[in-house]
């Protein structure tokens, strides 16, 4: 059983059978640790919603401006984009206070989770 997150039904299934679910994580679980928990039956992505560096701080932008999302590509429990564009945050938390949902069917689970 995964003892870093579940998935919750929310709506579905849509086009292709993908359902969209949420994401309750159980407790305070890291990048790191939500990788290691994925099915290794399974193939998608995992994006991570981050602090953009170059609009983070500019009061007047938007949520949507002030950060970003970085893809990884995940197959049957491996990760297949390289390590060096989400190192550093492979050791932050992720934000249990955000909507962190998913959304698939079959064999592909692509999931969107916010970094604090």
């Amino acid at each position: 059983m995964n003892k870093v997150f579940k998935l919750n039904y929310k709506s579905g299934p849509h086009g292709d059978d993908c359902t969209t679910y949420d994401v309750e994580l159980f407790g305070e679980q890291t990048l790191q640790d939500f990788l290691y928990a994925l099915d290794e039956q399974e193939w998608g992505a995992v994006n991570i919603i981050v602090p953009n560096p170059e609009t983070y701080n500019i009061p007047y932008a938007t949520e949507h401006e002030k950060y970003m999302e970085i893809e990884i590509a995940y197959k049957n429990g491996e990760v297949l984009t390289p390590k060096a564009e989400y190192w550093n945050w492979l050791d932050k938390e992720i934000d249990n206070d955000y909507n962190n949902w998913a959304n698939g069917g079959w064999s592909c689970m692509n999931y969107w989770i916010k970094i604090k």
